[in-house]
């Protein structure tokens, strides 16, 4: 099959445009993953003692990325005048 010498011209201009489309797309595609890995959430703080914030989590992810959501909840809830729930132990 041959293509005319002018449709072909205008395909290969439009090559750069498609791939930095599709580098867009992908991009979108890993960030939407990331998110809807965060299904499973927990509450920090309480609704009637100064407030309380959801925090969504990745269950099978990384531990030290869950403890840091965590951990900046409380801190945002304690610039917003809540008093969160009290450190665990270790």
């Amino acid at each position: 099959m041959s293509m005319d010498p002018v449709e072909l011209e205008l395909v290969l201009m439009q090559v750069p445009s498609l791939l930095d489309r599709i580098e867009k797309l992908e991009k979108a595609l890993a960030e939407r993953d990331a998110v809807d890995a965060r299904r499973s959430s927990i509450e920090v703080g309480t609704p009637a003692k100064g407030g309380a914030l959801k925090v969504y989590l990745d269950p099978f992810g990384d531990p030290k990325a869950n403890e840091d959501a965590i951990n900046e909840a409380k801190r945002l809830l304690a610039l917003a005048g809540g008093t969160p729930a009290p450190e665990a132990k270790a």
